[in-house]
C-alpha cells in the first residue's frame, strides 16, 4: 500500500510539472502570437500580399510533416498482436507507411521551398489553398485518435487520398533533378523500405495465422478456423509445406527489414551532413525499392486470396443456416463447396506469384522466398554503397529565398541625405505646382461656366434678331398692304363721293318732281316736246 502510495505521489508530481512545462508553452507561444502581431504595423503592404502567403505555405507544409510524424508514432503498433492478427493491423501497417511517405514528401517541399530561387519561392504561394485543406483532414484525423475512435480500415483510404495527393503535386512542382531535395528523396525511399518490410510482415503473419488457425477471435466466429475452410486431408499438407515457407519469408523479410532500418539510419545521418548520394546509389534505390514494392504487392494480394476463403466459407455457413432444418442436405451441399484444396490453395498462389512476379511457383511461396533473400542482399549492397564516402557527395547550401527577397528589401531602404534633400525639394515642388494647377483648373472651370453662359445668351438674342428679322418682314409687308388699301379707299371715296353727288341730284330731281306733280305741272316731268 505504501509502494502504491509513493507511486501515485510520483505520478502527480510528474503531472504536475508536465503541466506546468505545457503552460510555460502556452505562454511562449502566445508571447510570439502578440509580439508577432505588433511587428506587423512596421510591416509593408506588399509584404502581406506577396511573401506572407509563400511562408505560410512554408510553415503549412512543417505543420504536415510534423502532424503526420505524430499520427506515425501513435500508430506504432508490436510486430505480432498478441490478440491475433486482423484487418486492423495489417491497415495501421499500411497507414504508417503511407504517413511516412506524407511526411516526407511535406519535408521534400520545405527543402525545395528553403533553397529555390525568388520566383518559384513565390509561384509555389499557390499551394497554401492545398495544404490547408489536407492539414483539416490530418486534424480530423488526430481528433479521431485522441478520442480513441480511429478504425484503420475507415481510416485507411483517407490517407491514401492525402498521399496521392501530395504525391501528385511533388511531382507537379519539384523538379526531380532538384540536386537540394537529393537527399530527402533518398531518405524518402528507404522509408518506404522499411516501412513496406512492415507491410509484408503484417500481411504474412495475418497469412500464417489464417493458415493455421483462422481469422482472430474478434473478427469472426469462433468456429471459423481453417478446418472450416480447407479440405481435411490437406490440412496436413498446408502446414508441412506452405506454413514453413510463410516462416521462412516472414525471417528474411524480417531481416530485410533489420537492413532496411540501418539503411534509414544511415540516410538520415547523410541528410544531417548536408550529404547526398550519386546517381548510382539512387539507382540501386530504385531497383530496390521496386523489389520491395513487388513482394508487397504478393503479401497483400495473397493474404486476400486466402481471406476470401474464410469470407466465402462464412457466407455459405450463413446461407445452410438460414435454409433451416428442412433443407439440411442442401446445407451440407453448400458447406462442402466451401471447402478449399490444397490443389486451388496452390494454383491461386502461383497465379499472384505470376501477375506480380512473372514466372510460375515451382512450390507454394518459392518465389517470394527467393524474392525476400534477393531484397535482404540488395539492401546490404546498397548499404554499402552509400557508406562509401566515394558514392556521396557534399551538397551546396544555398542562402533561403526570403532572406535573399528581405536583403533585396533592405538596399532598397538605404538612405541617402542628398537624394532625400532632393526628393523633400522637388516634393515640395509637386506640392506648389500641384496647387496651381488646381488654381489653374478652377479658373478653368469659372471661364468655362462664363463661356458657356455667353453662349446661351449669344442664342438667345440670335434667336430674338432672328423674329425681330421676321417682324420686320411681316411690319413691310403689311406696309404695303397699307398702301393698296389706301388706294383703294381713296379710290372708293372717290366714287363714294360721285354717288352721293348723283344721289343728292336725284334726290333734287325727285323733290322737284313731286313738286311739279302736287302743281298739275307735268310738263315739268315729261319735260320739252314730250306732247
Amino acid at each position: 500500500m505504501l509502494s502504491r502510495n509513493l507511486r501515485l505521489e510520483s505520478t502527480m508530481t510528474k503531472t504536475k510539472a508536465k503541466a506546468i512545462d505545457l503552460e510555460m508553452r502556452r505562454l511562449d507561444a502566445d508571447q510570439a502570437a502578440e509580439l508577432l502581431t505588433m511587428y506587423e504595423p512596421f510591416l509593408p503592404d506588399h509584404f502581406f500580399k506577396s511573401e506572407s502567403e509563400a511562408l505560410r505555405s512554408l510553415l503549412s507544409f512543417k505543420r504536415l510533416a510534423a502532424k503526420s510524424e505524430i499520427l506515425c508514432k501513435q500508430l506504432e503498433q508490436d510486430e505480432k498482436a498478441d490478440t491475433g492478427i486482423s484487418d486492423d493491423f495489417v491497415a495501421t501497417a499500411e497507414i504508417r507507411s503511407l504517413l511516412t511517405q506524407f511526411a516526407g514528401l511535406a519535408n521534400l517541399f520545405v527543402s525545395f521551398l528553403s533553397s529555390c530561387t525568388d520566383m518559384e519561392f513565390m509561384r509555389l504561394a499557390s499551394l497554401l489553398h492545398d495544404t490547408q485543406g489536407a492539414e483539416r483532414r490530418l486534424n480530423g484525423l488526430i481528433d479521431i485518435l485522441r478520442k480513441e475512435e480511429f478504425r484503420a480500415t475507415e481510416v485507411l483510404p483517407e490517407i491514401r487520398r492525402l498521399a496521392a495527393q501530395l504525391s501528385g503535386l511533388a511531382d507537379a512542382h519539384i523538379p526531380v533533378d532538384a540536386r537540394a531535395t537529393a537527399a530527402l528523396r533518398l531518405d524518402i525511399k528507404v522509408s518506404r523500405l522499411a516501412f513496406g518490410s512492415d507491410i509484408q510482415l503484417a500481411n504474412l503473419f495475418y497469412i500464417e495465422q489464417l493458415l493455421v488457425s483462422g481469422p482472430a477471435a474478434d473478427h469472426g466466429d469462433n468456429d471459423n478456423d481453417s478446418a472450416g475452410v480447407f479440405v481435411s486431408a490437406d490440412r496436413q499438407r498446408i502446414a508441412s509445406e506452405v506454413v514453413p515457407s510463410v516462416a521462412s519469408v516472414i525471417q528474411n523479410c524480417k531481416a530485410s527489414k533489420a537492413m532496411a532500418i540501418k539503411l534509414l539510419r544511415r540516410s538520415k545521418e547523410l541528410k544531417g551532413a548536408g550529404v547526398a548520394a550519386n546517381g548510382n546509389a539512387l539507382e540501386v534505390m530504385a531497383r530496390v525499392e521496386q523489389q520491395c514494392s513487388q513482394l508487397v504487392e504478393y503479401s497483400v494480394r495473397t493474404r486476400t486470396v486466402i481471406q476470401d476463403y474464410f469470407a466465402n466459407s462464412a457466407s455459405a455457413g450463413s446461407s445452410a443456416a438460414v435454409g433451416g432444418s428442412g433443407n439440411d442436405a442442401e446445407a451440407g451441399m453448400g458447406a462442402a463447396q466451401a471447402l478449399v484444396s490444397f490443389d486451388r490453395l496452390q494454383q491461386d498462389i502461383s497465379s499472384v506469384a505470376q501477375d506480380v512476379f512473372g514466372a510460375n511457383d515451382a512450390i507454394p511461396l518459392g518465389l517470394a522466398l527467393n524474392a525476400s533473400q534477393q531484397l535482404t542482399k540488395e539492401l546490404t549492397a546498397a548499404l554499402a554503397l552509400i557508406s562509401d564516402s566515394d558514392a556521396v557527395s557534399k551538397m551546396e547550401v544555398s542562402e533561403a529565398p526570403w532572406i535573399k527577397r528581405a536583403a533585396q528589401f533592405k538596399a532598397s531602404l538605404v538612405q541617402n541625405a542628398d537624394v532625400e534633400r532632393r526628393t523633400e525639394a522637388l516634393n515640395e515642388e509637386i506640392v506648389s505646382l500641384a496647387r496651381k494647377l488646381r488654381l489653374r483648373d478652377q479658373a478653368i472651370q469659372e471661364y468655362s461656366v462664363k463661356t458657356e453662359m455667353l453662349e446661351k445668351r449669344t442664342e438667345t438674342m440670335r434667336r430674338q434678331g432672328e423674329q425681330v428679322s421676321e417682324l420686320q418682314r411681316l411690319l413691310e409687308a403689311a406696309k404695303s398692304k397699307e398702301l393698296t388699301y389706301e388706294e383703294a379707299i381713296e379710290s372708293l371715296q372717290g366714287e363714294m363721293d360721285t354717288l352721293e353727288r348723283e344721289c343728292h341730284k336725284l334726290k333734287q330731281a325727285s323733290a322737284a318732281a313731286k313738286t311739279a306733280a302736287l302743281a298739275g305741272d307735268f310738263s315739268a316731268i315729261i319735260g320739252p316736246g314730250g306732247g
